[in-house]
């Protein structure tokens, strides 16, 4: 800014000033939500800031003469640059409040849209309440969503704002230092004149004094040599007292000039820059807090709004429902009941009755016996097939003794189309049975009698296991695991946790197609614990047991969930990767958890005898990983991601799954 009085350069706070001048006020058009326009019939309008009292004008104190003569004071320059440098600290310490609750409601904003979102996906999942329940919360948790919205607008808001205070204190700042440059030059100028007055009146009143004592003869100096009082060395001091008074007068003169100057020209103009400056940077500070609260009133409306629309004229209830309607709206007994209903209609309620049916060889061999010792009743629709006894729980021979006097006494000899007693095998190591049996409980006879009544291998009643989804297989076997699964696991525990690239060998493909043969035709009479002529190879059962999960509809880790493990095995801190992983495992299904469960304790086992089988938990990884979930053999980064996640859920296996 120079001294002529040139107009300065304008600032960002100029135009805001000309801005509310113009507008009369901030209309705060950037926080009108559509959102709350679609919630409520009415249009909600922006608050100004002209609506709410206005402070009375001060501005005739900007005429007061004791005001102006201050500013033109040579104290004034000094006293304007430090009440400007206060406007441009408090402008900036603004502008970084804007900024941090810009960060922290984005934050805020961005975190409930994120919960939302997620919400409103589990909800809906089957695993909850279903009913008004879900359906009102469901728009309740919309609502947050919405409110979310008006925040980021808000947000926005606040981000311009920031940047108009910024650009406004580093405009002001600029525009100061300018000022401040050439008010102290004009300042220094004049103290400088009036300093070499000051010299020259000292150097004339010492020649004047030395002149005067020659004159008058005043003997005051003691020291010193007798100087002669001749007229030439009087003229001479009259010369230098007559040059010294003219060069004091020029001095004052000059030094008089400059502050004329300075006082009429140079310092008003300073003082007029300062005092506009000042008064720029104020106005947009007040238009900027102006906004600021309007910014944030505006955000409270729509968000009450949004809660509480605001409800038709008349009072009618079609109008949008606010959140306390929503929440009243849930209705208890219809949820129950419908919940309970919806069980009935999807499978049978009761089982039916078991009934003893004759043989028809018998009726035709034995017509009279039969016929007197039962009546004849109606054959029953066939019931699905019990679960088979467990194999490591054997009959006591008095009760074996009594199964066979009983068979005797109710049946023929064997040979006549009876179906021969149940196997019964050695007990396994100890171990958790997870294939719940329905024979555990039974007498003898019902146990003979449940046997006799299972459906014969290949029939049409009898569910495939590889290839069926695992819910419905589990449904069926009314078992927390597969068989094949259980029994391959129990076969490889008792034969193989020894045996050198157990799972990394591939078996005999012969044996395990007879495997899979044995499982698919009727995998209740299936017993690996007992090898046989056909299955008597170890890897062949390994190799069975992975092309049981290949096979799966549905991957055991879930195709719904094939992004998340992926997204959790790509992070590198252990203990960040293992809490992901083991959140996402928490989500899986009921099936698909229990039978990894049992899975990762078997494998566990396997890596426990890693020096003897060479089946570290990194080789696990690589071989169970693809089968355990849904692979895209091209794409090799995601195969090693694939391992990595088995690998993660062996080593934590005691941390992510309760122990056996």
């Amino acid at each position: 800014m120079s001294t002529s009085g040139q107009p300065t350069q304008q600032s960002p706070g100029s135009s805001l000033s000309e801005d509310r001048r113009v507008s009369g006020g901030v209309s705060g058009a950037g926080m009108d939500s559509p959102v709350v326009q679609e919630e409520t019939p009415t249009t909600m309008n922006s608050p100004t800031p002209d609506a709410g009292p206005t402070v009375a004008s001060s501005s005739h104190l900007l005429d007061d003469p004791r005001l102006n003569e201050t500013m033109l004071s040579d104290a004034g320059p000094t006293a304007l640059l430090a009440r400007l440098k206060q406007s441009i600290v408090s402008t900036r310490e603004f502008a970084t409040f804007v900024k941090k609750k810009a960060q922290f409601e984005s934050e805020h904003q961005m975190g409930m849209k994120k919960l939302a979102r997620h919400t409103c996906e589990s909800i809906r999942k089957p695993d909850g309440r279903q009913g008004t329940f879900v359906r009102q919360f469901e728009q309740m948790v919309k609502m947050n969503d919405r409110m979310a919205d008006v925040g980021n607008t808000y947000v926005a808001a606040l981000h311009v704002m920031h940047d108009e205070l910024s650009e406004l204190a580093k405009s002001i700042e600029k525009s100061r230092k300018n000022v401040k440059e050439t008010c102290l030059r004009n300042e220094k100028n004049v103290s400088e004149a009036e300093s070499m007055a000051e010299k020259a009146k000292a150097k004339y009143d010492s020649l004047c004094e030395d002149f005067e004592r020659m004159r008058t003869g005043d003997p005051k100096s003691k020291f010193g040599f007798k100087q002669s009082k001749t007229p030439q060395h009087e003229e001479e001091l009259h010369r230098k007292v007559t040059a010294a008074e003219q060069e004091y007068r020029q001095r004052v003169d000059q030094a008089q000039k400059a502050r004329n100057e300075l006082i009429h020209k140079l310092r008003p103009v300073s003082v007029k820059e300062l005092k506009e400056l000042t008064l720029e940077c104020d106005s947009a500070i007040s238009l900027q807090l102006q906004k600021y609260a309007n910014l944030t009133e505006t955000l409270a409306l729509n968000s009450g709004f949004i809660v509480a629309p605001l409800k038709p004229a008349g009072g009618s209830l079609a109008g949008p429902q606010s959140m306390k309607e929503l929440a009243a709206q849930v209705d208890n007994e219809r949820d129950f009941y419908d919940s309970v209903m919806r069980q009935s209609s999807a499978k049978e309620i009761n089982r039916t009755q078991v009934q003893f049916k004759q043989h028809p060889s018998l009726a035709s061999a034995y017509p009279s016996t039969i016929s007197s010792a039962t009546p004849p009743k109606p054959s029953p629709a066939p019931a699905p097939a019990p679960a088979p006894p467990q194999p490591n729980k054997a009959l006591p021979p008095t009760a074996a003794a009594a199964t066979a006097a009983d068979s005797a006494a109710s049946t023929p000899q064997p040979g006549a189309g009876s179906p021969p007693p149940p196997q019964t095998s050695t007990s396994p190591p100890p171990m958790l049975d997870p294939v719940r049996t329905s024979t555990t409980d039974l007498s003898p006879a019902d146990t003979r009698n449940s046997t006799s009544e299972m459906y014969p291998p290949g029939t049409a009643s009898s569910m495939p296991s590889y290839g069926t989804v695992l819910e419905d297989l589990l449904d069926y076997e009314e078992g927390t695991v597969p068989r094949v699964v259980y029994q391959c696991i129990r076969a490889i525990d008792n034969f193989g946790l020894e045996v050198e690239g157990i799972y990394r060998t591939n078996g005999n493909q012969n044996q395990v197609q007879e495997i899979k043969r044995m499982f698919d035709a009727d995998s209740a009479n299936v017993d690996l614990l007992h090898p046989s002529a056909n299955v008597n190879d170890i890897h062949a059962v390994a190799s069975a047991l992975k092309q049981y999960f290949h096979e799966l509809p549905d991957p055991l880790l879930t195709a719904e969930y094939h992004d998340e493990f992926v997204r959790a095995a790509q992070i590198d801190n252990d203990v960040q990767r293992r809490d992901a992983i083991h959140a996402t495992i928490n989500k899986l299904p009921d099936p698909n958890y229990t039978t990894l469960r049992y899975l990762v304790f078997h494998l566990y086992r396997v890596q426990e005898r890693e020096a003897i089988n060479r089946m570290s938990i990194v080789n696990l990884g690589i071989v169970w990983g693809p089968a355990l979930s849904a692979v895209d053999y091209n794409n090799v980064g995601e195969m090693a991601l694939l391992g990595r996640i088995v690998e993660t859920i062996l080593f934590n296996a005691y941390v992510i799954f309760d122990a056996e």
